[in-house]
Protein backbone atom coordinates (compact mmCIF):
# COMPACT_ATOMS: atom_id res chain seq x y z
CA UNK A 1 0.00 0.00 0.00
CA UNK A 2 1.22 3.53 -1.05
CA UNK A 3 0.58 5.81 1.67
CA UNK A 4 0.95 9.90 0.80
CA UNK A 5 1.08 12.98 3.13
CA UNK A 6 -1.67 15.57 2.04
CA UNK A 7 -0.10 19.08 1.71
CA UNK A 8 -1.44 21.78 4.31
CA UNK A 9 -2.62 21.76 7.99
CA UNK A 10 -5.04 20.43 9.72
CA UNK A 11 -6.04 22.29 13.42
CA UNK A 12 -6.20 20.17 16.76
CA UNK A 13 -8.96 21.92 18.74
CA UNK A 14 -9.28 21.32 22.00
CA UNK A 15 -12.53 20.64 21.93
CA UNK A 16 -12.80 18.61 18.84
CA UNK A 17 -9.32 17.12 19.02
CA UNK A 18 -8.39 17.50 15.16
CA UNK A 19 -5.29 17.75 13.61
CA UNK A 20 -3.69 21.28 13.19
CA UNK A 21 0.02 23.04 12.38
CA UNK A 22 2.57 24.03 13.92
CA UNK A 23 1.30 27.24 14.53
CA UNK A 24 -1.79 26.13 16.38
CA UNK A 25 -2.20 25.96 20.16
CA UNK A 26 -4.34 25.36 23.23
CA UNK A 27 -5.10 28.22 25.34
CA UNK A 28 -4.13 27.82 28.84
CA UNK A 29 -3.38 24.39 28.33
CA UNK A 30 -0.18 21.94 28.62
CA UNK A 31 0.48 20.01 25.66
CA UNK A 32 2.22 17.65 23.61
CA UNK A 33 3.15 15.86 20.12
CA UNK A 34 2.21 13.39 18.63
CA UNK A 35 4.24 11.67 15.57
CA UNK A 36 2.73 8.90 13.83
CA UNK A 37 5.01 6.51 11.32
CA UNK A 38 3.95 3.98 8.80
CA UNK A 39 5.92 0.91 8.04
CA UNK A 40 3.62 -1.01 5.04
CA UNK A 41 5.41 -4.17 3.26
CA UNK A 42 3.90 -6.81 0.92
CA UNK A 43 2.64 -6.66 -2.18
CA UNK A 44 -0.37 -4.60 -4.17
CA UNK A 45 0.52 -1.00 -2.16
CA UNK A 46 -3.00 0.50 -2.12
CA UNK A 47 -2.51 3.39 -4.94
CA UNK A 48 -4.83 5.63 -3.24
CA UNK A 49 -3.00 6.02 0.42
CA UNK A 50 -4.16 5.66 3.65
CA UNK A 51 -5.03 8.26 6.45
CA UNK A 52 -4.18 8.71 9.91
CA UNK A 53 -6.41 10.29 12.33
CA UNK A 54 -6.77 11.74 16.20
CA UNK A 55 -9.52 10.84 18.59
CA UNK A 56 -12.19 10.60 15.91
CA UNK A 57 -11.05 14.13 14.09
CA UNK A 58 -10.19 15.00 10.32
CA UNK A 59 -7.67 12.46 9.07
CA UNK A 60 -4.43 13.10 7.76
CA UNK A 61 -3.35 11.49 4.26
CA UNK A 62 -0.40 9.49 5.49
CA UNK A 63 2.39 7.63 3.23
CA UNK A 64 5.37 5.01 4.77
CA UNK A 65 8.34 6.97 5.15
CA UNK A 66 6.97 10.22 5.81
CA UNK A 67 5.98 10.65 9.91
CA UNK A 68 2.41 12.52 10.17
CA UNK A 69 3.14 15.17 13.20
CA UNK A 70 0.00 16.15 15.34
CA UNK A 71 1.19 19.31 17.75
CA UNK A 72 0.05 20.73 20.55
CA UNK A 73 -2.17 18.02 21.65
CA UNK A 74 -3.42 17.79 25.48
CA UNK A 75 -1.86 15.50 27.79
CA UNK A 76 -3.75 12.36 28.19
CA UNK A 77 -5.00 9.66 26.50
CA UNK A 78 -5.69 9.61 22.71
CA UNK A 79 -6.97 7.33 20.17
CA UNK A 80 -5.19 7.27 16.89
CA UNK A 81 -6.53 5.25 14.45
CA UNK A 82 -4.91 3.91 10.71
CA UNK A 83 -8.04 4.48 8.32
CA UNK A 84 -8.42 3.72 4.24
CA UNK A 85 -6.25 0.88 4.12
CA UNK A 86 -7.01 -1.40 0.97
CA UNK A 87 -9.01 -4.51 1.49
CA UNK A 88 -5.60 -6.65 1.14
CA UNK A 89 -3.62 -4.84 3.60
CA UNK A 90 -3.78 -6.00 7.04
CA UNK A 91 -2.48 -3.42 10.30
CA UNK A 92 -0.72 -5.31 12.91
CA UNK A 93 -1.88 -4.72 16.13
CA UNK A 94 -4.64 -2.89 17.63
CA UNK A 95 -6.63 0.01 15.29
CA UNK A 96 -7.18 2.33 16.39
CA UNK A 97 -4.74 2.11 19.54
CA UNK A 98 -4.66 3.77 22.60
CA UNK A 99 -1.64 6.42 22.82
CA UNK A 100 -0.63 8.88 26.06
CA UNK A 101 0.76 12.18 25.17
CA UNK A 102 2.98 13.94 27.70
CA UNK A 103 3.40 17.69 27.75
CA UNK A 104 5.95 19.53 25.60
CA UNK A 105 7.02 15.78 24.48
CA UNK A 106 6.87 14.08 20.91
CA UNK A 107 5.01 10.47 21.38
CA UNK A 108 5.62 8.41 18.66
CA UNK A 109 3.38 5.41 17.67
CA UNK A 110 3.80 2.87 14.37
CA UNK A 111 1.72 1.45 12.39
CA UNK A 112 2.85 -2.16 10.87
CA UNK A 113 1.14 -3.29 7.90
CA UNK A 114 1.49 -5.89 5.53
CA UNK A 115 -0.29 -6.38 2.16
CA UNK A 116 -0.96 -8.98 0.45
CA UNK A 117 -0.97 -9.56 -3.46
CA UNK A 118 -4.36 -9.24 -5.20
CA UNK A 119 -6.29 -12.14 -6.63
CA UNK A 120 -8.76 -13.47 -9.13
CA UNK A 121 -9.83 -16.41 -10.67
CA UNK A 122 -9.26 -18.36 -13.76
CA UNK A 123 -11.79 -20.62 -15.20
CA UNK A 124 -10.47 -22.33 -18.05
CA UNK A 125 -12.50 -25.00 -20.88
CA UNK A 126 -11.68 -27.61 -23.17
CA UNK A 127 -13.81 -28.68 -26.27
CA UNK A 128 -12.76 -32.18 -27.64
CA UNK A 129 -14.22 -33.14 -31.59
CA UNK A 130 -12.99 -35.68 -33.89
CA UNK A 131 -12.32 -39.43 -33.85
CA UNK A 132 -10.39 -41.41 -30.59
CA UNK A 133 -10.82 -38.26 -27.90
CA UNK A 134 -8.27 -38.99 -25.56
CA UNK A 135 -9.63 -40.86 -22.92
CA UNK A 136 -8.07 -39.45 -19.75
CA UNK A 137 -8.23 -36.12 -20.57
CA UNK A 138 -5.78 -33.62 -20.30
CA UNK A 139 -3.74 -31.57 -17.59
CA UNK A 140 -3.85 -27.72 -17.10
CA UNK A 141 -1.06 -25.73 -15.57
CA UNK A 142 -0.63 -22.52 -14.87
CA UNK A 143 2.32 -20.90 -15.07
CA UNK A 144 4.15 -24.26 -15.30
CA UNK A 145 3.94 -24.71 -11.26
CA UNK A 146 0.23 -25.24 -10.62
CA UNK A 147 -1.86 -28.28 -12.24
CA UNK A 148 -5.39 -29.62 -12.70
CA UNK A 149 -6.78 -32.96 -14.03
CA UNK A 150 -9.54 -31.76 -16.86
CA UNK A 151 -11.97 -34.27 -19.03
CA UNK A 152 -11.60 -33.93 -22.83
CA UNK A 153 -14.88 -31.96 -22.32
CA UNK A 154 -15.05 -30.21 -19.01
CA UNK A 155 -14.16 -26.94 -16.52
CA UNK A 156 -11.84 -26.66 -14.30
CA UNK A 157 -11.24 -23.15 -12.09
CA UNK A 158 -7.72 -22.09 -10.74
CA UNK A 159 -8.85 -19.61 -7.79
CA UNK A 160 -6.68 -16.80 -5.96
CA UNK A 161 -4.50 -16.25 -8.39
CA UNK A 162 -2.59 -13.13 -8.25
CA UNK A 163 -3.48 -10.53 -10.49
CA UNK A 164 -1.95 -9.75 -13.75
CA UNK A 165 -0.92 -12.65 -16.66
CA UNK A 166 -0.34 -16.08 -16.18
CA UNK A 167 0.38 -18.89 -18.41
CA UNK A 168 -2.29 -21.55 -19.24
CA UNK A 169 -0.93 -24.79 -20.53
CA UNK A 170 -2.61 -28.03 -21.80
CA UNK A 171 -0.66 -30.79 -21.49
CA UNK A 172 -1.04 -34.47 -21.91
CA UNK A 173 -2.10 -34.05 -25.34
CA UNK A 174 -2.88 -37.47 -27.12
CA UNK A 175 -0.44 -37.83 -30.40
CA UNK A 176 -3.38 -38.08 -32.21
CA UNK A 177 -5.22 -35.04 -31.10
CA UNK A 178 -4.19 -30.86 -31.89
CA UNK A 179 -4.74 -27.70 -30.14
CA UNK A 180 -5.98 -25.08 -32.31
CA UNK A 181 -5.61 -22.01 -30.01
CA UNK A 182 -2.06 -20.61 -29.06
CA UNK A 183 -0.73 -23.42 -26.18
CA UNK A 184 0.00 -21.55 -24.34
CA UNK A 185 -1.49 -18.81 -23.94
CA UNK A 186 -1.46 -15.84 -21.74
CA UNK A 187 -4.51 -14.70 -19.47
CA UNK A 188 -4.73 -11.47 -17.93
CA UNK A 189 -6.48 -12.36 -14.39
CA UNK A 190 -8.28 -9.16 -12.77
CA UNK A 191 -8.34 -7.92 -9.45
CA UNK A 192 -11.33 -9.68 -7.39
CA UNK A 193 -12.66 -11.24 -10.66
CA UNK A 194 -12.77 -14.24 -12.80
CA UNK A 195 -10.89 -14.75 -16.63
CA UNK A 196 -11.50 -17.43 -19.08
CA UNK A 197 -8.74 -19.45 -21.19
CA UNK A 198 -10.64 -22.18 -23.70
CA UNK A 199 -9.04 -24.92 -25.78
CA UNK A 200 -10.14 -26.41 -28.65
CA UNK A 201 -9.09 -29.68 -29.84
CA UNK A 202 -9.13 -32.12 -32.03
CA UNK A 203 -8.86 -35.22 -32.04
CA UNK A 204 -7.96 -37.70 -35.65
CA UNK A 205 -7.75 -40.99 -35.98
CA UNK A 206 -5.23 -43.52 -33.94
CA UNK A 207 -4.67 -46.16 -36.24
CA UNK A 208 -4.81 -46.67 -40.16
CA UNK A 209 -5.83 -49.50 -42.18
CA UNK A 210 -4.36 -51.67 -45.38
CA UNK A 211 -5.70 -52.85 -48.32
CA UNK A 212 -4.50 -55.20 -50.42
CA UNK A 213 -5.98 -55.21 -54.11
CA UNK A 214 -5.25 -58.54 -55.92
CA UNK A 215 -5.06 -58.82 -59.60
CA UNK A 216 -4.84 -62.19 -61.49
CA UNK A 217 -4.09 -62.94 -65.33
CA UNK A 218 -3.35 -66.29 -66.77
CA UNK A 219 -5.01 -68.98 -68.57
CA UNK A 220 -4.79 -71.56 -65.17
CA UNK A 221 -5.74 -69.07 -62.51
CA UNK A 222 -5.43 -70.94 -58.94
CA UNK A 223 -8.75 -72.59 -58.49
CA UNK A 224 -8.86 -72.30 -54.55
CA UNK A 225 -7.48 -68.84 -54.15
CA UNK A 226 -5.18 -67.56 -51.65
CA UNK A 227 -4.26 -66.44 -48.02
CA UNK A 228 -3.03 -62.37 -47.63
CA UNK A 229 -0.86 -62.63 -44.22
CA UNK A 230 0.23 -59.38 -42.30
CA UNK A 231 3.21 -59.36 -40.08
CA UNK A 232 3.32 -62.91 -40.05
CA UNK A 233 0.71 -63.95 -38.28
CA UNK A 234 -3.24 -62.43 -39.31
CA UNK A 235 -4.27 -64.41 -42.41
CA UNK A 236 -6.99 -63.66 -44.45
CA UNK A 237 -8.63 -65.67 -47.30
CA UNK A 238 -8.90 -64.17 -51.07
CA UNK A 239 -9.95 -64.90 -54.05
CA UNK A 240 -7.71 -64.62 -57.53
CA UNK A 241 -8.84 -61.33 -58.13
CA UNK A 242 -9.88 -59.93 -54.62
CA UNK A 243 -9.31 -57.31 -51.99
CA UNK A 244 -8.76 -57.62 -48.75
CA UNK A 245 -8.27 -54.82 -45.92
CA UNK A 246 -6.94 -54.80 -42.44
CA UNK A 247 -8.81 -51.95 -40.03
CA UNK A 248 -7.45 -50.49 -36.78
CA UNK A 249 -3.71 -51.42 -37.87
CA UNK A 250 -1.25 -49.19 -36.16
CA UNK A 251 1.00 -46.86 -37.45
CA UNK A 252 4.49 -48.06 -38.91
CA UNK A 253 5.80 -50.42 -41.41
CA UNK A 254 4.28 -53.26 -41.77
CA UNK A 255 4.58 -57.25 -43.75
CA UNK A 256 2.33 -58.14 -46.15
CA UNK A 257 2.44 -61.34 -48.04
CA UNK A 258 1.03 -63.33 -50.68
CA UNK A 259 1.17 -66.90 -50.11
CA UNK A 260 -0.45 -70.30 -51.06
CA UNK A 261 0.13 -69.51 -54.61
CA UNK A 262 -0.04 -72.43 -57.01
CA UNK A 263 3.16 -73.87 -58.80
CA UNK A 264 2.08 -72.23 -61.96
CA UNK A 265 1.86 -68.53 -61.06
CA UNK A 266 4.20 -66.21 -59.86
CA UNK A 267 3.94 -62.81 -57.91
CA UNK A 268 5.02 -59.63 -59.50
CA UNK A 269 7.48 -57.57 -57.36
CA UNK A 270 8.27 -58.10 -53.49
CA UNK A 271 6.54 -60.98 -51.77
CA UNK A 272 6.29 -60.20 -48.73
CA UNK A 273 6.67 -56.54 -48.81
CA UNK A 274 6.94 -53.55 -46.13
CA UNK A 275 4.24 -50.92 -46.34
CA UNK A 276 3.88 -47.81 -44.20
CA UNK A 277 0.90 -47.00 -42.63
CA UNK A 278 -0.75 -43.56 -41.42
CA UNK A 279 -3.18 -42.79 -39.09
CA UNK A 280 -6.44 -42.11 -40.50
CA UNK A 281 -5.12 -43.57 -44.01
CA UNK A 282 -5.22 -46.81 -45.72
CA UNK A 283 -2.19 -47.59 -48.08
CA UNK A 284 -2.80 -50.05 -50.66
CA UNK A 285 -0.70 -53.11 -51.57
CA UNK A 286 -1.11 -54.26 -54.90
CA UNK A 287 -0.39 -58.07 -55.69
CA UNK A 288 0.15 -58.70 -59.65
CA UNK A 289 -0.09 -62.78 -60.28
CA UNK A 290 0.12 -64.15 -63.63
CA UNK A 291 -0.56 -68.11 -63.69
CA UNK A 292 0.77 -69.97 -66.97
CA UNK A 293 -0.86 -73.03 -67.91
CA UNK A 294 -0.23 -76.58 -66.42
CA UNK A 295 -0.68 -78.22 -69.72
CA UNK A 296 0.76 -79.21 -72.92
CA UNK A 297 1.12 -81.61 -76.39
CA UNK A 298 2.90 -84.41 -76.35
CA UNK A 299 3.51 -85.31 -80.26
CA UNK A 300 4.81 -89.02 -80.76
CA UNK A 301 6.74 -89.93 -84.15
CA UNK A 302 7.90 -93.02 -85.88
CA UNK A 303 10.67 -92.62 -88.69
CA UNK A 304 11.54 -96.45 -89.68
CA UNK A 305 13.52 -97.53 -92.58
CA UNK A 306 14.47 -100.83 -94.27
CA UNK A 307 12.36 -103.45 -95.56
CA UNK A 308 9.15 -105.29 -94.85
CA UNK A 309 8.24 -102.41 -92.72
CA UNK A 310 5.00 -103.16 -90.23
CA UNK A 311 1.83 -102.74 -91.97
CA UNK A 312 -0.29 -101.73 -89.14
CA UNK A 313 2.22 -99.28 -87.58
CA UNK A 314 2.77 -99.51 -83.51
CA UNK A 315 1.48 -97.85 -80.77
CA UNK A 316 2.55 -95.08 -78.34
CA UNK A 317 1.71 -95.68 -75.58
CA UNK A 318 2.25 -92.80 -72.24
CA UNK A 319 3.09 -93.31 -68.79
CA UNK A 320 2.69 -97.35 -68.52
CA UNK A 321 -0.80 -97.21 -70.49
CA UNK A 322 -2.55 -93.93 -69.17
CA UNK A 323 -2.78 -92.85 -73.01
CA UNK A 324 -2.27 -94.63 -75.75
CA UNK A 325 -2.51 -94.16 -79.61
CA UNK A 326 -1.47 -95.76 -82.72
CA UNK A 327 1.24 -94.30 -84.96
CA UNK A 328 1.97 -95.32 -88.52
CA UNK A 329 5.63 -96.39 -89.35
CA UNK A 330 6.28 -92.68 -90.44
CA UNK A 331 3.39 -91.28 -88.63
CA UNK A 332 2.81 -89.23 -85.79
CA UNK A 333 0.24 -89.42 -82.91
CA UNK A 334 -0.56 -86.59 -81.31
CA UNK A 335 -1.45 -86.54 -76.99
CA UNK A 336 -3.08 -83.83 -75.55
CA UNK A 337 -3.67 -81.69 -72.50
CA UNK A 338 -1.06 -83.63 -70.76
CA UNK A 339 -0.07 -82.35 -67.45
CA UNK A 340 3.14 -80.29 -67.76
CA UNK A 341 6.10 -82.12 -66.43
CA UNK A 342 7.92 -85.42 -66.92
CA UNK A 343 6.36 -88.09 -68.61
CA UNK A 344 7.25 -91.87 -69.63
CA UNK A 345 6.51 -92.39 -73.47
CA UNK A 346 7.22 -96.31 -75.20
CA UNK A 347 6.67 -97.53 -78.94
CA UNK A 348 4.93 -101.00 -78.18
CA UNK A 349 3.45 -103.53 -81.58
CA UNK A 350 7.11 -103.28 -83.11
CA UNK A 351 7.29 -106.14 -85.44
CA UNK A 352 10.00 -108.52 -84.68
CA UNK A 353 11.64 -107.62 -87.92
CA UNK A 354 11.80 -103.89 -86.59
CA UNK A 355 14.32 -102.31 -84.10
CA UNK A 356 13.94 -99.07 -82.18
CA UNK A 357 17.09 -97.13 -81.85
CA UNK A 358 17.65 -95.05 -78.93
CA UNK A 359 15.75 -95.85 -75.22
CA UNK A 360 11.74 -96.96 -75.36
CA UNK A 361 10.71 -96.52 -73.01
CA UNK A 362 12.05 -92.94 -72.97
CA UNK A 363 11.39 -89.71 -70.23
CA UNK A 364 9.84 -86.79 -71.98
CA UNK A 365 9.23 -83.24 -70.63
CA UNK A 366 5.95 -82.23 -71.30
CA UNK A 367 6.39 -77.54 -71.31
CA UNK A 368 3.43 -75.61 -70.64
CA UNK A 369 1.54 -73.80 -73.22
CA UNK A 370 3.50 -75.67 -76.04
CA UNK A 371 3.90 -79.02 -78.20
CA UNK A 372 6.81 -81.18 -77.37
CA UNK A 373 7.88 -83.77 -80.10
CA UNK A 374 9.77 -86.82 -79.28
CA UNK A 375 10.63 -89.20 -82.07
CA UNK A 376 11.17 -92.87 -82.38
CA UNK A 377 13.92 -94.29 -85.25
CA UNK A 378 13.12 -97.92 -86.13
CA UNK A 379 15.27 -100.24 -88.50
CA UNK A 380 13.12 -102.99 -89.66
CA UNK A 381 14.89 -105.71 -91.39
CA UNK A 382 13.38 -108.58 -94.22
CA UNK A 383 12.14 -111.64 -92.83
CA UNK A 384 14.44 -114.86 -92.25
CA UNK A 385 13.32 -118.11 -93.31
CA UNK A 386 15.43 -121.28 -92.90
CA UNK A 387 15.65 -125.29 -95.84
CA UNK A 388 17.55 -128.11 -93.95
CA UNK A 389 19.46 -129.82 -95.97
CA UNK A 390 20.64 -133.51 -94.86
CA UNK A 391 22.43 -136.02 -96.66
CA UNK A 392 22.42 -139.67 -96.26
CA UNK A 393 24.91 -141.52 -98.52
CA UNK A 394 25.26 -145.53 -98.80
CA UNK A 395 27.93 -147.68 -100.70
CA UNK A 396 31.54 -148.19 -100.48
CA UNK A 397 34.15 -145.11 -101.04
CA UNK A 398 32.10 -142.61 -99.63
CA UNK A 399 33.05 -138.76 -100.69
CA UNK A 400 35.41 -138.24 -97.80
CA UNK A 401 35.08 -134.53 -97.87
CA UNK A 402 31.55 -134.37 -98.85
CA UNK A 403 29.47 -132.08 -100.31
CA UNK A 404 28.40 -129.09 -100.97
CA UNK A 405 24.65 -127.81 -101.06
CA UNK A 406 23.94 -124.88 -102.88
CA UNK A 407 20.73 -122.14 -102.99
CA UNK A 408 19.62 -120.22 -106.11
CA UNK A 409 22.57 -121.10 -107.90
CA UNK A 410 25.24 -120.53 -106.06
CA UNK A 411 23.63 -117.38 -104.03
CA UNK A 412 24.94 -119.04 -100.89
CA UNK A 413 26.52 -122.38 -100.24
CA UNK A 414 27.39 -124.88 -97.35
CA UNK A 415 29.62 -127.78 -97.06
CA UNK A 416 27.84 -130.93 -95.73
CA UNK A 417 29.13 -134.48 -94.98
CA UNK A 418 28.00 -137.67 -97.09
CA UNK A 419 25.81 -137.89 -93.80
CA UNK A 420 25.19 -134.54 -92.37
CA UNK A 421 22.24 -132.02 -92.15
CA UNK A 422 22.95 -128.27 -92.49
CA UNK A 423 20.54 -125.19 -92.43
CA UNK A 424 20.18 -122.03 -94.62
CA UNK A 425 18.30 -119.25 -93.92
CA UNK A 426 17.65 -116.55 -96.28
CA UNK A 427 15.82 -113.17 -95.88
CA UNK A 428 11.78 -113.24 -97.49
CA UNK A 429 9.51 -116.31 -97.77
CA UNK A 430 10.21 -116.97 -102.19
CA UNK A 431 10.70 -119.96 -102.84
CA UNK A 432 14.06 -121.23 -102.23
CA UNK A 433 15.99 -123.59 -105.02
CA UNK A 434 17.97 -126.26 -103.57
CA UNK A 435 21.17 -128.08 -105.22
CA UNK A 436 23.44 -130.25 -104.09
CA UNK A 437 26.74 -130.35 -105.92
CA UNK A 438 30.09 -132.93 -105.34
Amino acid sequence: MKCWNAVGAVLLLVTTLSCGGDDSSVTGLSAGSLRVDLQISGEDLDPDGCQVSIDGGAPRAATPGAPVTFNELSTGSHSVLLSELASNCQVEGDNPRTVSVQAEITTQVTFTASCQPLTGDLRVSTVTTGENPDEDGYTISVDAMLEQPVASNGEVTFEALVRGDHSVELTDIADNCTVAEANPQTVTVPESGTATAAFTVTCGATTGGIRSEIETTGPEPDSDGYTVLLDGGLARSANVNDTVTYSNVTPGDHEVELIDVADNCAVAGTNPRTVTVVAGDTVTALFEVTCASTIGDLIVAASTTGEELDADGYVASIDGGASSGRVDVNGEVRFENLSAGDHQVELLDVAPNCAVFGQSPRTVTVISDEAVTTTFTLECSPTVGEIRVSSQTSGTDLDPDGYVAEIDGGLRTTRIGVNDETGFTRPGSATWTLAIIK
